[in-house]
């Protein structure tokens, strides 16, 4: 074996070695992705607001029923109408559900957090 013929082997191994280096880097890599991925590691971006509840003072008029209020103020952190109808009772110390027109009551109300009110 000449010294040409050495040189072309040890060319072919590095080039091979360079070669079988490249495969194991990629496939780790898409191994480190998809486990990643499957597991949920990766950001992605949200919609989910958050609420508070806040409280006012509103003015009752003719005709208004706590039920009505529910409908207008209630949002989505009550399990239903009759909970928010009964913190609203509570909070203002009523006796019942009946409401006096030019009378005011403190009602909740949801807002997204952080916002002016």
């Amino acid at each position: 074996m000449n010294i040409q013929s050495r040189r072309i082997k040890t060319i072919r191994k590095k080039r091979r070695a360079f070669f079988v280096l490249s495969a194991c880097i990629a496939a780790a890599a898409v191994v480190i992705l998809a486990g990643a991925h499957s597991r949920g590691m990766l950001v992605q971006a949200s919609t989910i607001t958050q609420t508070q509840i806040c409280y006012k003072s509103i003015r009752v008029t003719a005709g208004d029923t706590l039920w009505d209020l529910a409908d207008e103020y209630m949002g989505s952190s009550y399990a239903n109408k009759e909970a928010y109808i009964k913190e609203v009772i509570e909070i203002n110390h009523m006796q019942d559900s009946v409401l006096y027109a030019d009378s005011y009551i403190i009602i909740p109300y949801e807002t997204e957090a952080g916002a002016d009110n």
